[in-house]
């Protein structure tokens, strides 16, 4: 059948082939592709297949990844965390919220917190958890982490608290940030 077709071009070593079954696959509703995702999202599988294989699961949306894409979060790869924080804001859905806050609180890179506070923002609705989670970013001294902090604060509707963030970075030293 065309699925499995699709299927065998998507692990196909020339990526002018790969990509375009990965493309088609996204747009399917098949449990055989969820399946196929989640096993070409292991560490044994080639990095570049592995981070397109993360972002097709952004792009089909569909809950049945979820947890592979919360286990992602804490990978030890830089590239496949930030592709699993984009993937998972992508799919959108309230169950990751816990995760992209636990990540958050340990990541160590600003490149991949830049990912994650951007995925938590599309995932969650609570102003109360996303005031606390931007107020605890915009206390770091990491230029990417408040840029983006700013950017995201500036989609929000303010609360006080966030209000009383901004103020303290407008007289942040760094003119980038200001």
């Amino acid at each position: 059948d065309q699925v499995s077709e699709f299927l065998v071009r998507a692990t196909d070593k020339d990526k002018s082939i790969r990509r375009p079954a990965l493309t088609f696959l996204a747009a399917l509703d098949d449990p055989r592709i969820s399946e196929f995702l989640v096993k070409r999202t292991r560490r044994s599988v080639a990095s570049e297949q592995r981070h397109e294989a993360i972002f097709t699961m952004g792009v089909r949306a569909n809950a049945k990844v979820l947890t592979r894409l919360h286990e992602l979060l804490k990978a030890k790869d830089l590239k496949t965390r930030v592709h699993a924080a984009v993937a998972t804001g992508k799919v959108g859905m309230a169950d990751s919220i816990s995760h992209l806050e636990k990540a958050l609180k340990r990541e160590k890179q600003d490149r991949v917190r830049s990912h994650l506070l951007r995925a938590l923002v599309a995932t969650c609705e609570d102003v109360a958890t996303l005031e606390k989670n931007l107020g605890s970013v915009m206390k770091r001294r990491a230029e990417l982490d408040l840029v983006v902090a700013l950017y995201l604060v500036s989609n929000l509707d303010t609360t006080p608290a966030l209000k009383k963030a901004i103020k303290r970075l407008l007289t942040n030293s760094n003119k980038n940030v200001r």
